[in-house]
C-alpha cells in the first residue's frame, strides 16, 4: 500500500526547490564576482576595500603647499580637487597632476585667503570631498553594509532551518511560508552585499545558507523526529522487593461430637 502525501506536500517541495535553486545561483555568482574583478574596469575609481577610493589616472607628482601657492599666484593652476586634506591640482602647462597636503587645521579656502588668491583665478575647483565630507563617505559605510548582510543571512538560515526541522507535516503551509520568507530575507542580504566592504563574504554566507538548506532535505517531509524519551529505570537501592510469605497456619479440625447414649 503506497503512502499518501500529507496536505500541501507538493507546495512545500516546490518552495524548497525554488529556495535552494536561488541560493545556489547566488553562491556561484558571489564566488565569481567576489574573487574575480574586471581587469578592464575604470582604474580611476576602485570599489574594492573602501567604498570610495580615488586613484588618479594621470601621473601624480608629489608637491607641497608652497608649490601650489606659487603656481596659483601666477595664474597657472587650471583645476583643483580637494579630497580630505589632499589638494590635487593641474597646471595649464603640461599634463601632470600634482598632489600636496593641506597644513593641519587649515581648510583650502583659508589657505587661499591667507595667500590672497582668488577662486576666480582657478578655472575649476572641486572641494565637495574636503575634510569631514570625505571621512563620512569613506568611513564605515562598507562595514555597515557588510554587517547587515551577515545578520540578514543568519536570519534567513534560521528561518530555513525552523521551517524544515522545527515543524511537522501538519504545518506544511506554515513551513512553505517560512521558506518563502527566508528566501526574501536572503535576497535582501544579497542586495547589501553589493555595497559591502568585503566582496568575498557574500560567497561565504551564500555557501553557508546552501548547506543549511541541503542539510535539512532528509527532514523535508516529516520534520525533525522528536520522540519522548523513555522513563529511566529507578536507581538501585530504592526498589522494593517483597520478602517471602510466612507459612500458612495449620487448619483447625473441630473435635468429633460426643457419642450419643
Amino acid at each position: 500500500m503506497s503512502r499518501l502525501d500529507p496536505p500541501h506536500a507538493g507546495l512545500l517541495r516546490s518552495v524548497y526547490s525554488v529556495c535552494i535553486a536561488i541560493v545556489s545561483l547566488f553562491a556561484v555568482a558571489t564566488g565569481v564576482f567576489g574573487f574575480y574583478h574586471d581587469p578592464d574596469a575604470d582604474p580611476s575609481v576602485d570599489f574594492s576595500g573602501d567604498i570610495f577610493s580615488v586613484t588618479p589616472v594621470v601621473e601624480t607628482i608629489p608637491a607641497n603647499v608652497d608649490h601650489f601657492v606659487e603656481q596659483a599666484s601666477q595664474d597657472n593652476v587650471f583645476s583643483v580637487q580637494v579630497i580630505g586634506d589632499t589638494v590635487r591640482y593641474e597646471l595649464y602647462t603640461g599634463y601632470s597632476q600634482y598632489e600636496a597636503e593641506l597644513p593641519e587645521g587649515l581648510t583650502f579656502q583659508e589657505l587661499l585667503d591667507s595667500e590672497n588668491i582668488s577662486t576666480f583665478d582657478i578655472q575649476y575647483i572641486d572641494d565637495s570631498l574636503e575634510g569631514e565630507a570625505f571621512q563620512s563617505l569613506t568611513g564605515d559605510d562598507g562595514d555597515y553594509e557588510r554587517n547587515i548582510m551577515i545578520i540578514l543571512a543568519a536570519i534567513a538560515s534560521a528561518l530555513f532551518a525552523a521551517a524544515v526541522l522545527g515543524l511537522g507535516r501538519r504545518f506544511n503551509p506554515l513551513r512553505a511560508g517560512l521558506l518563502a520568507g527566508g528566501l526574501i530575507v536572503f535576497l535582501v542580504a544579497m542586495i547589501y552585499w553589493g555595497d559591502a566592504s568585503n566582496d568575498w563574504l557574500g560567497f561565504v554566507v551564500s555557501v553557508f545558507t546552501f548547506f543549511v538548506l541541503a542539510g535539512t532535505y532528509p527532514f523535508l517531509d516529516d520534520g525533525l523526529p522528536l520522540q519522548r524519551a523513555a522513563s529511566p529505570p529507578p536507581p538501585p537501592g530504592l526498589t522494593f522487593t517483597p520478602g517471602p510469605r510466612p507459612p500458612e497456619p495449620p487448619s483447625f479440625t473441630p473435635p468429633p461430637p460426643p457419642p450419643s447414649t
